[in-house]
């Protein structure tokens, strides 16, 4: 992984992750540990994965679950996905704090 690749996946701790959307789809897959993600060939970045799960044009909060991990769009600017965050879904949530 270069230095470049790793301004385009930022581990947040050990469940999460904030990827560029330009972020190449084999990068992805392996700073995630992920072999193999449906119709593959037919993406070549991040986006490109989240447009051919959605079938369309994903807009903010618009998620997708894969492996166990949920993709989730945190950022879109003119049609194009800048940034998504990748959460494991086995982890447990926080628990609510209360006011």
């Amino acid at each position: 992984v270069t230095p470049e690749d790793e301004e385009l996946i930022v581990r947040r701790d050990d469940h999460s992750w904030l990827i560029d959307g330009m972020t190449p789809i084999q990068d992805v897959q392996r700073a995630l540990d992920l072999h193999e993600l449906p119709e593959a060939g037919e993406y070549e970045t991040l986006a490109g994965f989240l447009m051919v799960m959605l079938r369309r044009v994903p807009r903010r909060t618009d998620s997708v679950s894969v492996a166990g991990l949920r993709f989730e769009v945190m950022d879109v600017d003119n049609f194009r996905i800048d940034q998504v965050l990748v959460t494991r879904e086995d982890t447990p949530a926080a628990p609510a704090t209360p006011k």
